[in-house]
């Protein structure tokens, strides 16, 4: 029985953001930009940020993870010019997925109610692989994977996206859990942070 609903939340998902994806992409749902004042945080590119939003696409994912429900949106931080930005995949337009803001867009108070930054334990080599791959990743024109295949790598989405990258950084496969749901294996948000490697960094509350 569990799984069964564990089957129908995941198809659920597949199917809902598919069809936002629509209104998304032709404009029908408008976008408003509040931004947040951050403290100084002693960030560092490769850090894995998350956000929790109010909207229906977020809670759908927030839905997906099977173990704590709390965060529906992950990036990778990437500092540019000693100031915190925000690399990730999100379909809200036609063609690449692929996006990069600050922080503080990321987390704008229209569309997010808290957030969290967390390090992986990767050794100076890994970072430095995965910061390479990071860079080659923001030339290549990434599309979003609204199937959620995880066996398909030319389309991603925001969870695969940043397994991906670890996976070939470390050589390790089992570095993040996997979620499954019947036949049905995808990387949830909750699979990124909790596990042994990820160490919370910082917490962000709008309020």
């Amino acid at each position: 029985m569990r799984n069964k609903i564990r089957i129908g939340i995941v198809v659920g998902v597949v199917v809902v953001v598919n069809a936002l994806l629509i209104y998304n992409v032709s404009g029908v749902i408008s976008k408003h930009t509040e931004e947040v004042k951050l403290p100084k945080l002693a960030l560092s590119t490769g850090d894995l940020v998350f956000r929790n939003g109010h909207g229906l696409i977020s809670r759908m994912f927030q839905n997906c993870s099977l173990k704590e429900k709390k965060y529906g949106h992950t990036g990778i931080v990437l500092i540019k010019n000693n100031l915190p930005y925000v690399a990730h995949v999100q379909q809200d337009r036609p063609g690449p997925a692929l996006k990069v803001e600050p922080l503080s867009h990321f987390w704008n108070k229209s569309i997010c109610n808290e957030g969290a930054v967390y390090r992986l334990d990767l050794n100076n080599s890994q970072k430095k692989f995965f910061a390479t791959l990071l860079n080659i990743n923001l030339k290549r024109n990434l599309l979003f994977d609204s199937k959620f295949d995880m066996n398909e790598h030319s389309h991603v989405y925001c969870s695969e996206w940043i397994r991906d990258l670890i996976v070939e950084s470390t050589g390790d496969s089992t570095y993040f859990p996997i979620s499954i749901a019947g036949d049905f294996k995808y990387i949830a948000p909750d699979n990124l942070y909790l596990n042994e490697h990820a160490q919370l960094i910082y917490n962000y509350n709008k309020e």
